[in-house]
């Protein structure tokens, strides 16, 4: 009885979506209509990446970086990896070059095959250790 007075509230919460998530994110600039999106939160640090066209094939990527109050913090390097759907595909990974207007770009990646992707941003601060950052991805054909 013990077991099962603990089981249903741990069970109930398990179908509640997390309390830090509970807002949809929007991109903070204008995406593309054919672009693939996706909004990361770890800890203190988040980041949108954009990837333009959101289909297989050769494309291009943007990274904005913030703290979670949106402020810029200082740093040294960016680096984007995408780990394929399936077996069988490679993952790719680039550094980053950053913009005039403080995003990170990827101008040449080609991705090989449609699929949910994992989206890993690699960001080394001046003066931390490196944060990574995963999501998944929705990539059409």
């Amino acid at each position: 009885m013990l077991g099962l007075g603990v089981l249903l509230p741990v069970g109930a919460l398990g179908t509640l979506e997390p309390a830090a998530h509970s807002h949809v994110h929007t991109p903070s600039v204008v995406t593309p209509a054919e672009a693939a999106f996706v909004h990361i939160h770890a800890g203190e640090t988040m980041a949108e990446v954009t990837i333009d066209p959101g289909r297989a094939g050769p494309v291009r990527a943007t990274i904005r970086v913030s703290r979670e109050d949106s402020a810029d913090f200082a740093i040294k390097e960016v680096r984007l990896a995408l780990d394929p759907p399936r077996a069988g595909v490679a993952s790719v990974e680039h550094a980053a070059t950053r913009k005039p207007d403080g995003t990170w770009q990827v101008n040449r990646i080609d991705i090989e095959q449609a699929g949910v992707w994992t989206v890993r941003v690699i960001v080394v601060p001046v003066s931390q250790q490196p944060i990574v950052l995963d999501a998944p991805i929705v990539i059409e054909r």
